[in-house]
């Protein structure tokens, strides 16, 4: 489901950011390619267990990424 605004229109261009950060509240970038990160759909909820995350995704479910050190 595709909730677009009028003025803005369709937001989903992307599929997921990595942005690690240091506490300080300074981020890096970790690129798709290196993180594995790849959502496909509208992603409505997150959730972190220790090092587990995920996410509820409207009409397809959950996925599920796993940092790896």
């Amino acid at each position: 489901m595709n909730h677009a605004k009028l003025r803005i229109g369709k937001m989903d261009a992307n599929y997921g950011l990595l942005l690690l950060g240091d506490g300080l509240l300074n981020f890096n970038l970790v690129s798709q390619r290196k993180s594995g990160f790849w959502l496909k759909g509208d992603v409505r909820s997150m959730l972190k267990v220790d090092d587990q995350w995920f996410f509820g995704i409207n009409s397809l479910g959950v996925e599920s990424y796993k940092l790896q050190k």
